[in-house]
This record gives C-alpha cells, sequence and structure tokens, in this order.
C-alpha cells in the first residue's frame, strides 16, 4: 500500500517542499531543490510527473524529519522512536506520539502532528490516492 498523498503532506509540511510547479523532463531534473520530490516516468508514456519521496515506508526517506527537527531552532524537547512489547512501533515528536505497523509511518505521522497537521488532515490523506 502506498501513502503518496501522507507523502506529499510531509514533504509540504514538514520539510517544507512544496510539488514543484514546473514541468519535470525526463534526465533534466531527478529531484527538487529539497529533495522530498522525485521526477518519475511512465515507460509506456512521455508523460512525467512529480512524486513525493516514499517517507511513509522508508525510514531513510521519514529521517529527514528528525534531521528537520534537530535544527535547535525548533525547540523539540523529545524526539523517539521504539518497538512497543505489542509490536507496534511508536514515534515521539515535541509532545506528539503516534503508534504504526512500520517505524518509518509511525515517525511520519509523529512529524506531522507536531507541525500542526490534524490527525483529521492525516486521516483523509491516508483514505485518498493520488
Amino acid at each position: 500500500m502506498t501513502n503518496r498523498k501522507l507523502d506529499a503532506l510531509f514533504a509540504e509540511r514538514v520539510l517544507g517542499d512544496p510539488k514543484p510547479d514546473w514541468q519535470c523532463k525526463h534526465n533534466l531534473e531527478r529531484s527538487s531543490p529539497g529533495r522530498a520530490w522525485v521526477c518519475v516516468s511512465d515507460p509506456n508514456e512521455c508523460e512525467h510527473d512529480w512524486r513525493p519521496a516514499k517517507f511513509t515506508t522508508s525510514l531513510d526517506a521519514a529521517w529527514a524529519g528528525v534531521e528537520k527537527f534537530n535544527d535547535p531552532r525548533m525547540g523539540v524537547t523529545t524526539l523517539s522512536i521504539e518497538h512497543t512489547s505489542t509490536g507496534k512501533w511508536r514515534a515521539y515528536v515535541s509532545d506528539s506520539v503516534a503508534r504504526e505497523s512500520t517505524p518509518a509511518l509511525a515517525l511520519v505521522k509523529a512529524c506531522l502532528l507536531a507541525v500542526g497537521v490534524t490527525q483529521e488532515e492525516i486521516d483523509a490523506a491516508i483514505d485518498s490516492s493520488i
């Protein structure tokens, strides 16, 4: 299952990297200036489009949120991720906490909550698709 809408929300609200408003061209632009968006092409078509990086499925990608919050100007007091005895992953970012089946998804949700994205916005992004 992909969560492209949730990945896009993370890119825009946590990383501050909105979807580029210019058309990407094959082999000219590979990623947005903030590196949260990638230019992808459909091998069966000549279409190219910007897609968010896979933050919800890659802990390496989601870690960009940790780096953003690690900035002393953000004033974050708590930042951790742990595997619970119930088999879920729990991520803490500032006063926000999220529990999910994967560490990347837990971290993405906790970061989103920490920047003021509501649970309703997160649920709506998960329920819809791009």
